[in-house]
């Protein structure tokens, strides 16, 4: 029985062929022209009340209700778990106040900040003297 060689060897023949005629993506042409379903916000709506307040209502409830509160309320036998309760605060969180910013430190190798320079061309027509 012949062995045969493993894939990530290089000996394996690379997929360089273009799809089917057929199934190529065609340019300028969305991959999804009928786009998200219509109806798909009103029943968010009709789900979560017209500005979100059930919603709000249960990830209050999951942040901070109390284990009974949480059973008796969400119709359930167990409390949430407490990754469940974070979960739920940050959304609040999100919701109420966005989602932080990221701050980035950059430096060099040798760990002093970076300066970055902008030199700005004031000409009108766009044309640059590079």
């Amino acid at each position: 029985m012949a062995s045969r060689p493993p894939q990530n060897s290089g000996t394996t023949p690379s997929r360089k062929k273009k799809p089917p005629v057929g199934r190529r993506f065609v340019k300028g042409q969305s991959g999804n022209p009928g786009g998200r379903p219509r109806g798909i916000g009103a029943l968010v709506k009709r789900e979560v009340g017209e500005n979100g307040e059930r919603l709000i209502r249960r990830l209050m409830l999951y942040a901070l209700g109390t284990d009974k509160q949480f059973i008796r309320q969400a119709g359930t036998k167990y409390a949430p778990r407490h990754e469940q309760r974070m979960d739920a605060i940050r959304e609040l969180r999100n919701m109420g106040f966005g989602v932080p910013k990221q701050a980035i430190a950059l430096s060099d190798p040798d760990g002093a900040p970076l300066v970055f320079t902008l030199k700005l061309d004031r000409r009108s027509d766009g044309a640059s003297d590079a």
